[in-house]
């Protein structure tokens, strides 16, 4: 059970004082505030959500610091979910829900809440992924168009057309992840994308007919990474299109990326949560890469998530940059790379 924590019971008393017994309201600093509010978030970034929770009892102004950081991204789909609702006092959600800033959630029969009263209670997220088809059916639109979303996930089969135009939370995405859709061509269907106007990146794991992918990179306006995200791209090239249309496509914001499967992809969500490299960051360094012409040529047709090698792929110039961004990919290369 999460403890709750009244903030007027968090004290610090020197154990030489002469006063021990009595507690003390404020206890000044030894060093300058942002110095110490820093010390205490690198801290907390270090030893992660859960062990950050035994620091909201130092001072009370380090639980104000603190708090917000712990309960910032809910993880509902990890081996141990976070935070964990079950578990926790039932006044839990109410308690800390307008912390949430980022959302994963997949469907469980066994969840202690539905998705639309998670909503209801976290109104300020702006990173939702939803990543269980029989969800579909069970998107809470409405709930979602009060949400500032810049980040959305999720499976559109059962979106309409003039859902894209019309629904509020559209509006605000700058990164939008396919994971299915309504169709697989252009009028009408994929069509409906570039009427998001805030629309910066695009991942499709669905399939989509050739014509869709130059249509998007010609008519999203402000679209700066654009990848297609199947588990397995031989079989994604064998049921949509050929390598060699593939090849055709000139754009250094296209890729085709080869995602991890569960529950790689839930650790990789996490990682972009709290500030690390998720496979958006990672696409954006593909597309610099291939803008500077920093691959060998043939540059790879796909490039897998976890284990790429960068330094066999990369020529002179790609070295030297790459060697400069002081990378730090937490998967190691795959047997393939070696």
């Amino acid at each position: 059970m999460t403890r709750q924590i009244s903030d007027s019971h968090i004290y610090m008393q020197p154990h030489h004082s002469p006063t021990i017994n009595r507690p003390l309201a404020i206890v000044a600093p030894g060093l300058p505030p942002d110095l110490e509010r820093l010390i205490f978030e690198l801290a907390a970034r270090d030893v992660g959500p859960k062990g950050s929770t035994t620091l909201l009892l130092v001072a009370k102004r380090v639980h104000d610091w603190i708090r917000p950081l712990i309960y910032r991204v809910f993880n509902q789909m990890a081996t141990h979910p976070f935070p964990d609702f079950h578990r926790a006092d039932p006044q839990l959600l109410e308690n800390i829900g307008h912390l949430a800033e980022k959302l994963l959630v997949g469907y469980n029969p066994a969840s202690k809440y539905s998705l639309k009263t998670l909503l209801s209670f976290c109104p300020n997220i702006v990173d939702l992924a939803i990543w269980e088809s029989l969800l579909r059916v069970f998107i809470p639109a409405t709930a979602m168009d009060k949400l500032p979303l810049r980040r959305l996930s999720a499976h559109f089969s059962d979106f309409m057309y003039e859902d894209f135009l019309n629904r509020p939370f559209f509006v605000g995405l700058t990164h939008l992840d396919v994971l299915s859709f309504m169709g697989v061509y252009w009028n009408k269907q994929f069509e409906a994308l570039t009427h998001l106007p805030n629309l910066t990146h695009l991942s499709i794991s669905c399939s989509t007919d050739f014509d869709v992918i130059p249509q998007l990179l010609r008519h999203c306006r402000l679209l700066r990474i654009f990848m297609l995200t199947p588990d397995t791209p031989y079989l994604y090239f064998k049921r949509n299109f050929t390598k060699e249309e593939l090849a055709e496509i000139n754009d250094h914001r296209f890729l085709l990326l080869e995602c991890p499967p569960f529950p790689g992809l839930v650790h990789d969500w996490e990682k972009g949560a709290r500030g690390g490299i998720d496979f958006w960051a990672f696409g954006e360094l593909v597309s610099l890469a291939q803008t500077r012409n920093y691959f060998i040529v043939p540059s790879p047709l796909y490039f897998p998530r976890v284990g790429f090698d960068w330094k066999k792929h990369l020529n002179i110039e790609g070295l030297e940059w790459f060697s400069g961004l002081q990378f730090y990919d937490p998967w190691p290369p795959t047997e393939q790379d070696e």
